[in-house]
């Protein structure tokens, strides 16, 4: 909460309990004031009250509000935040007294850490066991350093409140009630009419303070919850095996501008030069779809010209490779073009090459021609994939745009007359478009992040929608795809870090066994 909005609140609270102060409560009642300053109390306590439930609606959002999965996550990802969710909506069940026991949060870490293991590892009975001391210490040391600077952000006077005081909190209204009890019992014992005033101000004052107390509570058990959950995830997922500064620095490389900047000044010289920035800004998009789709033409059309010829890089057999560079959008874009398959489906061979595509790929272009319904083949292809990435869990399945080609040829065919509103459409030729989209849609559904009818015949001189729509679409879907090549850098980067450090190991001990049988053999010549 923000120290003016404190502010507010405080002086809400002060103003009543400084008029009594001033005007004394003997004095008022000698002088029948209590007659019409008795409304001053419930009225400041509960404009105070409505503030505060405002204000602490909006307090914390990321910690109080439902969480969103991160941009990075995975299928499994997403479902595992759904137990750190449940936890989070608990808070009901929680005493304030609980909420300011360290054990509590201790217990909670523990909890939370065994349900997450159980969702990634079902099937074994210790869920615990496979996790490495690193991946352990960088979740712990994650966690609380994000929930530290949360609390010194955010949690008023942290910096001043000690443990006893932080206890004390969970305790005080039930001082506060037992005192005004008393008082108020006097008070009608001198005049029963008093009763009246004491109903408004308890319920008033009682919500009030009540509010504020679970308020500041509440939002540090959110927060605590969501961080220890957040990072059970990211140690369960394998993004941890590298330690804390290694997963921090690929984080925030999922920013465009952090790509071309160093690396903190706390990760070490030979990790620094491992990275590799063009790859960070480097968007490979793989182009898929059947035979004569205008996989070929579309991706001419995205390089601005017929650059083939000169620019294709071979891989393998059935894939080729072309570069595009985004300058605004700081990024470069990997074209993969991939071997069109037949309506009797992909063979084998072109199947191996798919594989080798979906495993590079942080975004899919499904080219489909819009004059064939023959769609059968791409529906196998994208089950294809999807069964490939549920296979591997830890890696993010890439987003799919279908692209539909050849939309000149729909009817009425001798209309062309671009740009056409297809999704409001008002002529035979957009109605067309339209109705092509939507079956793409109805056949394909959520398999598919956008749909986008474009003509990329750069020969009979009808490209359109290329840099219109298909452009502003992969913009929109560039993080999401930098999340994808995120992990799978990210797990290649551990693997290869673990190869090293054995290797390091390795040439250690021997070193330490040769020393030692040199020493050995010395001391016996010597004899």
């Amino acid at each position: 909460m923000k120290l003016w909005q404190l502010a507010v609140l405080g002086t809400l609270l002060v103003i009543p309990l400084a008029v009594f102060a001033v005007l004394g409560i003997w004095a008022l009642w000698q002088t029948g004031s209590l007659v019409w300053s008795w409304w001053i109390p419930p009225v400041f306590w509960g404009l105070g009250f409505l503030l505060a439930r405002r204000w602490q609606a909006r307090l914390y959002p990321a910690a109080r509000n439902r969480i969103e999965p991160a941009l990075h996550w995975t299928p499994q990802d997403e479902e595992a935040m759904k137990i750190v969710v449940r936890r989070q909506q608990a808070i009901d069940e929680v005493t304030p007294a609980q909420m300011t026991d360290p054990h509590f949060y201790l217990n909670i870490a523990t909890e939370l850490s065994l349900k997450i293991a159980q969702h990634y590892h079902p099937k074994t009975s210790d869920p615990v066991s496979s996790l490495t001391v690193v991946e352990i210490l960088a979740a712990a040391h994650l966690a609380l350093e994000d929930v530290e600077r949360w609390a010194h952000r955010s949690l008023p006077a942290s910096h001043m409140i000690t443990v006893r005081q932080w206890r004390l909190l969970g305790r005080t209204p039930g001082w506060y009630r037992a005192a005004r009890d008393v008082t108020w019992m006097a008070s009608l014992y001198l005049n029963p009419a008093n009763a009246l005033r004491y109903l408004v101000t308890r319920f008033t004052m009682d919500p009030f303070s009540e509010e504020l107390q679970t308020g500041v509570l509440g939002a540090f058990y959110s927060m605590f919850v969501r961080q220890v959950g957040y990072y059970c995830i990211e140690m369960n997922s394998g993004r941890l095996r590298g330690g804390a500064d290694r997963y921090r620095a690929a984080m925030a490389r999922l920013k465009p501008e952090t790509a071309s900047k160093p690396l903190p000044a706390h990760v070490d010289e030979d990790t620094s030069k491992k990275e590799t920035r063009e790859e960070d800004a480097t968007v490979t998009v793989a182009v898929i779809g059947q035979v004569k789709a205008g996989k070929s033409s579309l991706i001419n059309a995205l390089l601005g010209e017929n650059r083939a010829a000169v620019d294709v890089l071979p891989k393998t057999r059935d894939v080729q490779e072309y570069r595009l560079t985004w300058p605004d959008q700081q990024a470069e874009l990997r074209l993969l073009d991939t071997a069109g398959y037949a309506d009797a489906g992909a063979s084998q061979e072109q199947l191996r090459a798919m594989y080798a595509a979906f495993e590079r790929a942080d975004l899919v272009l499904l080219v489909l021609d819009a004059r064939s319904p023959a769609r059968e083949p791409d529906r196998v292809v994208l089950e294809t994939m999807q069964t490939w990435y549920r296979e591997r869990k830890r890696l993010k399945p890439p987003p799919v745009v279908a692209v539909l080609t050849h939309i000149d040829g729909l009817s009425p065919v001798l209309e062309w007359s671009p740009p056409y509103d297809w999704v409001q459409p008002a002529t035979p030729k957009a109605k067309s478009i339209s109705e092509a989209a939507a079956y793409q849609i109805e056949l394909f559904g959520e398999r598919l992040d956008a749909v986008v009818p474009v003509c990329s015949d750069a020969a009979g001189d009808r490209v359109s929608g290329v840099n219109e729509e298909l452009v502003p679409v992969m913009v929109t879907l560039l993080d999401q795809a930098r999340a994808s090549a995120l992990l799978r850098t990210l797990h290649h980067e551990i693997r290869q870090e673990r190869v090293r450090q054995l290797q390091n190991q390795a040439l250690s001990v021997g070193r330490l066994i040769l020393e030692s049988a040199r020493d050995f053999l010395s001391r016996e010549l010597r004899r």
